[in-house]
Order: structure tokens, then sequence, then C-alpha cells
């Protein structure tokens, strides 16, 4: 039997469930049967996550040049004026991005601690 490590590295790494079940040798509808056992779900998730959460880490890691390259583009006065607002644009969205996401943490947060209180 295939182990659900190789299924699911087939997964990641392949655009459709037909090349995924080609590169480990199953049939589509063994991958689909495979999807709906629930160990398999949960090993499935987990190695997304974790691909998801390292390619977040190293955008993070980027997150200030990127900032700081947009800061440039929108103060230099030679760039055109649309250049410099669509930098401008760029910068107030991502803040205002970046504040929803942080007042939904909080209110997550908020909500756990109350959900923790009740038991």
């Amino acid at each position: 039997m295939i182990e659900n490590e190789v299924v699911i590295a087939a997964l990641l790494n392949e655009p459709t469930v037909s090349k995924a079940a080609e590169k480990c040798g199953l049939s589509q509808r063994q991958i689909y049967e495979r999807m709906k056992q629930k160990n398999f779900k949960e090993e499935y998730h987990q190695a997304k996550r974790s691909i998801l959460e390292a390619v977040t880490n190293g955008l993070q890691t980027r997150l200030t040049a990127a900032t700081e390259t947009a800061i440039q583009i929108m103060q230099d006065a030679e760039n055109a004026p649309q250049t410099r607002l669509n930098a401008c644009n760029l910068i107030f969205n991502q803040c205002q991005k970046l504040t929803e996401t942080i007042d939904i943490f909080d209110r997550i947060e908020t909500l756990e601690k109350q959900v923790d209180n009740e038991h």
C-alpha cells in the first residue's frame, strides 16, 4: 500500500488530482477515497498548513523592504504622479488590511477567553 506521505506529496506538487494519482500509481478514485479518511485529511491539512506557514514567514521577512520601496516610490518627485498615487494606494490598502486582521485576531482572542471562562 502506498503511504499517505507519498500521496500527500503528489497532491501538493501536482496541479491536478489526476496527475497526482498518476505520479503515485493510484487511480483518481483511490485518491478521492483517501481524501475522505479522517486521518488522511488531517495529515493533508497539516502539510498544506506547513507549506503556507513557510511561505508566509518568507514573505514576512521581506515586508519591511517592500514597504520601504513603496514609500520611496511614493516620495520620489521624479516619478509620474500616477505612479506615486499607485504607491500611496498600495500602502493605504495594505495598512487597512493589516489593521482589520489585527482587529479580527483581537476579537477571536476575546471570544476564546470568554469560552474558556465559561467552561
